[in-house]
């Protein structure tokens, strides 16, 4: 990642002077909490590093914006549009489909519409 440094992870006005500290917080645990303003960084972040500091950084770089693939074009990239037929046992397994996510919104609008108070008065 030391290369990336346009991602604003490591620098002036962040959590990390340079790509080195950051690659030690990383590997020490200490990102997580760098990451969320927590100083000193509690347990659970201390003994979480490698993978789950990757995910917060992830999470931070989406909660930023910057975590969007610009590099993928479509140049060149061709497609074909195809109408398959389904079978009778793959329309009824679709209608089933449709019919239990149709009850579940049902399900979940009557919770959220209970859980936000709009009945009790």
């Amino acid at each position: 990642m030391a290369y990336m440094e346009r991602l604003g992870l490591w620098g002036q006005e962040t959590a990390f002077n340079d790509f080195q500290a950051f690659d030690k917080a990383i590997s020490d645990g200490g990102a997580a909490a760098a990451l969320t303003n927590l100083h000193p960084p509690p347990a659970r972040f201390r003994r979480s590093s490698g993978v789950g500091a990757m995910e917060l950084i992830a999470l931070d770089l989406k909660r930023r914006g910057m975590y969007i693939c610009r590099q993928l074009s479509f140049k060149a990239a061709t497609f074909n549009t195809q109408t398959i037929d389904l079978t009778q046992r793959q329309t009824k397994m679709y209608d089933q489909a449709s019919a239990f996510w149709n009850e579940m919104l049902g399900c979940f609008n009557y919770a959220c519409y209970e859980v936000s108070g709009a009945r009790r008065q």
